[in-house]
């Protein structure tokens, strides 16, 4: 059975792979827009202002989104509920410390502690 290291590694190496395709991607296509000038650069331009995410950038969305998904999960409960409470709800040091009935201190070393 791989070992956590070698899995979180290859899902690295997954997000890296598909940026770089989507960077490259969108550079080929400027590229190909500033060169033509004609009705075909014109689609290149729309495809490149439109809103719509490509089926990569819709990929690599989903990517990111469950890995970090699962290292919210991998939290012990009171990191996870400062960091949602911080960071998702956008309440204040002092705000979360009410709602979980903490202080600021320890609000504040809960919320630095994952990240070390």
């Amino acid at each position: 059975m791989p070992s956590r290291t070698s899995i979180s590694s290859k899902r690295v190496q997954l997000s890296t792979w598909l940026t770089r395709i989507v960077v490259n991607e969108a550079a080929a296509r400027r590229r190909s827009a500033h060169r033509g000038g004609d009705g075909e650069s014109s689609a290149a331009l729309a495809t490149l202002a439109s809103s719509d995410p490509s089926p990569e950038h819709q990929a690599y969305a989903c990517e990111l989104h469950r890995m970090l998904e699962q290292a919210v999960d991998s939290l012990s409960e009171p990191y996870r509920l400062v960091f949602m409470l911080r960071e998702v709800e956008g309440m204040s040091t002092t705000q979360t410390g009410l709602a979980l009935g903490l202080g600021d201190e320890v609000v504040k070393r809960d919320s630095i502690a994952p990240a070390q």
